[in-house]
């Protein structure tokens, strides 16, 4: 994960298995422990190159601490 370079939001690349894919909050990016973003990602599915992309590839993740979400 990075800032944005006017640090208005989070960008991040993930793998999970066969799905890799790039994610962008559509909030600020926390200022404290136990804060919860919102993101929308897009992904792509490695064996078919399947795209999935829209609305709904959305979901939350919690900055626990100690580099622990």
């Amino acid at each position: 994960m990075s800032f944005s370079p006017e640090r208005t939001h989070l960008w991040a690349v993930f793998t999970f298995g066969i799905i890799s894919g790039i994610a962008r909050s559509v909030s600020r990016p926390p200022t404290r422990i136990g804060e919860t973003i919102t993101f929308k990602f897009r992904a792509r599915e490695s064996g078919e190159g399947q795209l999935s992309t829209g609305e709904g590839n959305s979901g939350t993740l919690t900055f626990l601490g100690d580099g622990k979400i």
